[in-house]
């Protein structure tokens, strides 16, 4: 995905049209969301007459309609992000709600399509159990049993002691190093999927089992939350129910350290305000945006300096723009919920130099 808005942040092509629309996963072919699509689509419409007029607008509309045409709404996701210009037309299909909007300007407009992926990101959540761990992956609100690379993990682990004891019970010793012998096979088998798709994870399972995989496995860096309980029999959604907190908690950590680092960071290797950023992403020294959420700035662009512009139906997005520059030269962007960075200007950047 981070490929899709790099290239999306690349695209050339006057207007660009961005769609984000929800869509009701739960109930499809409903007759509710072509009439949303058909709204924003109508709202496009103003934007596009707004750059072009006769044979260019008509035709732009044109490329909009067969985008929207080309939806499936049979088997719709939870949203769609549309993208259409010119010279490019694309949709994504979201495992995430996303709140209606329409942006027609110079750029497309990404930033609602980042926050979305934010929220509702790739996950993978580990059930330890030495009879049977499962291992499922969270696309969103979409959630995936594997049945591939080792899962579910279902071997017998070592039930007697050595000779000459067979007879004899295993103590605690050597009840614990049984349980590490599953577990180190929970282990291979997450690392060979890890190798090949790497997401965070999280980790459900009764107390003892999450402390004996603590011990033998080289991923731990890679967990992002524990769950302790008996989770062995739930479904696949619910275990995303269960995970949902944890990831949130997670996120909202995520934020609040990006936060406290970039407030540290300024005045060396980061900028705060808008003009600061703005001009610092012009140049490509973006390494990581931290914008809030709802966030906006009319801005024109005069002589390569910018300057607001609250009322003029001409300018553009100032954060809009600092966050495609951003993405455009390789960085990151993190959106932030609103006023948790009301002392510096709610926008900074750190840069590569």
């Amino acid at each position: 995905m981070r490929d899709d808005t790099v290239e999306l942040a690349q695209a050339s092509g006057t207007p660009a049209v961005t769609i984000l629309c929800p869509l009701d996963a739960h109930h499809p072919g409903n007759p509710h969301d072509p009439a949303v699509l058909t709204d924003l689509r109508n709202r496009a419409e103003a934007g596009v007459r707004a750059y072009l007029s006769g044979r260019e607008a008509s035709s732009m509309l044109s490329r909009i309609d067969e985008a929207l045409r080309a939806l499936d709404l049979e088997h719709p996701t939870q949203g769609v992000a549309l993208f259409v210009s010119p010279d490019v037309s694309r949709h994504i299909r979201l495992d995430v709600s996303v709140d209606p909007e329409v942006v027609v300007g110079e750029r497309f407009a990404i930033r609602g399509l980042l926050q979305a992926l934010q929220n509702r990101p790739r996950a993978r959540v580990v059930v330890l159990s030495q009879a049977r761990t499962r291992c499922i992956d969270l696309n969103g609100n979409h959630a995936v049993e594997r049945l591939e690379f080792g899962f579910p993990v279902e071997i017998e682990p070592p039930v007697e002691a050595d000779t000459p004891h067979r007879d004899f019970p295993l103590d605690e010793h050597e009840h614990a190093e049984a349980a590490k012998f599953v577990f180190r096979a929970v282990d291979h088998a997450l690392d060979e999927l890890q190798r090949r798709d790497e997401r965070p994870i999280v980790l459900l399972g009764v107390e003892r089992d999450l402390a004996y995989f603590h011990e033998i496995t080289a991923r731990w860096a890679q967990v992002v939350g524990c769950l302790h309980g008996d989770y062995e029999r739930q479904t696949a959604a619910a275990i995303s129910d269960l995970a949902q907190p944890v990831l949130d908690a997670h996120q909202l950590e995520q934020q609040q350290r990006a936060c406290a680092d970039v407030r540290e960071a300024i005045g060396r290797r980061a900028v705060a305000g808008v003009v600061a950023t703005w001009t610092a992403a012009r140049a490509g020294r973006g390494h990581q945006l931290v914008v809030e959420d709802t966030f906006r700035y009319p801005a024109r662009v005069v002589d390569d300096t910018l300057e607001a512009a609250q009322d003029d139906a001409g300018a553009i997005d100032a954060i809009e723009d600092t966050v495609e520059e951003v993405v455009r030269h390789g960085g990151d962007v993190l959106v932030v919920p609103g006023d948790s960075l009301a002392d510096v200007g709610r926008i900074a950047l750190i840069t590569r130099y």
